[in-house]
């Protein structure tokens, strides 16, 4: 539960999402700073969002109208995309798509760890639409190491 600290404006802010997050929404700092996340959005798009809720550490926005799409947008080629909400980054390229992937994975694991790159290269493999995949990490910290958790 969070705590709501003002209602939401309803006059439309100019945001450049800059990092994605592993929902379906991209990371935009507003011009006070606030981090603001973007329904819909992705890295490298400049959006008109209107701001939904405000909370004390955040703020929530959905896009009102993309002035420049990301380089990295592609046609989904699922017109049930963005319904169903089963392919949030479906609107990017698949290369776009490993990479931020990655990189969430990478950042979680270092504020875990402290440590600069646990990951090997991965490469894309297998059809581009039709799968699930999953990961599963194991981690086993030194003797003198402090917990993570």
């Amino acid at each position: 539960m969070s705590r709501e600290s003002a209602p939401p404006t309803t006059e439309p802010v100019m945001l450049h999402v800059d990092a994605p997050t592993f929902g379906p929404a991209g990371v935009a700092r507003r011009a006070d700073g606030k981090v603001v996340l973007v329904h819909g959005a992705y890295p490298g798009d400049i959006v008109a969002a209107a701001i939904t809720r405000e909370h004390t550490g955040y703020a929530e926005a959905v896009i009102e109208s993309i002035e420049t799409p990301s380089v990295d947008r592609v046609q989904p080629p699922c017109s049930r995309h963005p319904l169903c909400g089963g392919c949030a980054w479906m609107g990017l390229s698949r290369e776009a798509q490993s990479r931020h992937k990655r990189a969430l994975v990478e950042r979680t694991l270092r504020n875990l760890t402290g440590a600069p790159q646990l990951l090997a290269d991965m490469a894309g493999t297998g059809p581009e639409l039709g799968y699930r995949q999953r990961c599963r990490l194991a981690l086993e910290a030194a003797p003198e190491a402090k917990p993570l958790l």
